[in-house]
């Protein structure tokens, strides 16, 4: 009775369920007899083995008659699971590599090149002057040209009238300083004029004596001084306008040596060229006058000095070429 029982239980007593080591197949089922030792050592029987479900066929028994055992037979059996794979290697451990910069569009490299916001403060090249090409703070002009000029005196001396008119051409001048006040306005002060060079001289008088022409040697000058003011519409362009009024001088003679001193003025418009940062050179068109009166001394026919009082006024037409600080 054990002989055919006792390997029956023992069989199944060993048997696990293939759920009791995930991972693993079941083992197939081989059922195939293997040869039973028997148990008083006589002449072997084979009975019928369990279904196998994983257990090594029995060992032939040391003092007993051999047995030849069967091999089992694999039909009906699912085939075995494939071995897992080994998990690949962890990639070994390697820091971040680090290069010279780069620099893409449209910032550049730094500080040579900026995005669209512009460099940040203080960095950048400096910036172009404010001041270049640009009419404001100190004013200086000087100027040298041609002009023409002609002068009037008119007056009475022991009942005869007299009036004597001078013209010619002659060196034009000028030297003004100021500083910009507004943007493109500027006020200063100065002096501008011409030297009649020997002029024409005609006279007038109700007296046929008195000559019709005079020879007058040595130069004749018209000239204004004072205040000014210099404009340009457009304190970056070379267009201006301006104007004087001040003193003015004829430079005819009173009865002490002294020319003769009034009132004057001028105006003038012209336009300067840009030829530095602050400098410009140009021409200008110029009008100057001058009025004024004065006392002369004259010899009458019986000896006696007269004193008679003349009016004088002049004008002046000028061409000049000024050189510009501004």
């Amino acid at each position: 009775m054990c002989v055919t029982f006792c390997p029956a239980v023992l069989a199944q007593a060993t048997a696990r369920p293939s759920s009791a080591f995930p991972g693993t197949a079941p083992a197939p089922t081989n059922t195939a007899t293997a040869p039973v030792p028997p148990s008083n050592g006589g002449a072997g029987t084979t009975a019928p083995s369990p279904p196998n479900t994983g257990a090594a066929p029995s060992a032939a028994p040391s003092g007993g008659a051999s047995s030849t055992a069967v091999p089992p037979s694999n039909a009906g059996t699912a085939p075995a699971a494939p071995a897992p794979s080994a998990a690949p290697p962890w990639p070994p451990a390697q820091g971040p590599v680090y290069g010279p910069p780069t620099y893409a569009p449209p910032y550049g490299a730094p500080p040579y090149a900026y995005g669209p916001y512009g460099p940040p403060p203080g960095w950048g090249p400096p910036g172009p002057d404010p001041h270049a090409h640009r009419h404001d703070g100190f004013y200086f002009r000087i100027g040298l040209g041609i002009a023409y000029g002609q002068a009037k005196t008119s007056g009475t001396i022991a009942g005869t009238d007299l009036t004597a008119h001078y013209s010619g051409v002659g060196p034009a001048y000028e030297l003004l300083f100021g500083g910009t006040v507004a943007s493109g306005f500027v006020i200063g002060g100065g002096f501008v004029g011409q030297d009649i060079e020997s002029p024409n001289t005609t006279i007038e008088s109700n007296d046929p004596n008195v000559p019709s022409t005079l020879n007058v040697s040595g130069a004749l000058g018209v000239l204004s001084i004072g205040p000014f003011i210099d404009w340009f519409p457009d304190d970056t362009g070379g267009a201006h306008v301006g104007a004087m009024f001040g003193l003015g001088g004829v430079g005819l003679k009173d009865r002490s040596g002294n020319a003769d001193i009034g009132v004057g003025g001028s105006v003038w418009t012209g336009y300067d060229f840009w030829i530095a940062d602050q400098w410009s050179l140009g021409g200008e068109l110029r009008a100057v006058f001058a009025h004024g009166t004065r006392e002369v001394q004259a010899a009458t026919g019986l000896g006696v000095p007269s004193t008679a009082q003349f009016e004088d006024s002049a004008a002046s037409f000028e061409l000049v070429v000024t050189a510009l600080l501004h």
